[in-house]
């Protein structure tokens, strides 16, 4: 099964909720999920803007000794400089 996401929201809590949707609906199947972005297009920018929340959300959990938040920090530290 092949899923192609279109149109990205502002809020990537909304995409991951649909494609955790198909799974949880009794898919026994393997899919893959596609997204498809142009560059310099409204939806690259709402992509950027999704990578950016997700990255302050992991940042935002105080998880000392995970090595994903340290990445993040990391990241983060790395994008202000």
């Amino acid at each position: 099964m092949v899923v192609v996401s279109q149109e990205p929201s502002w809020n990537p809590a909304i995409e991951a909720q649909a494609i955790d949707c198909l799974y949880r609906l009794g898919q026994t199947n393997r899919f893959c999920v596609y997204r498809y972005y142009v560059e310099g297009t409204l939806e690259m920018n709402i992509h950027q803007v999704q990578n950016r929340k997700g990255e302050l959300a992991l940042l935002s959990v105080p998880l000392h000794g995970n090595e994903e938040y340290e990445c993040a920090q990391l990241l983060m530290r790395n994008l202000s400089n």
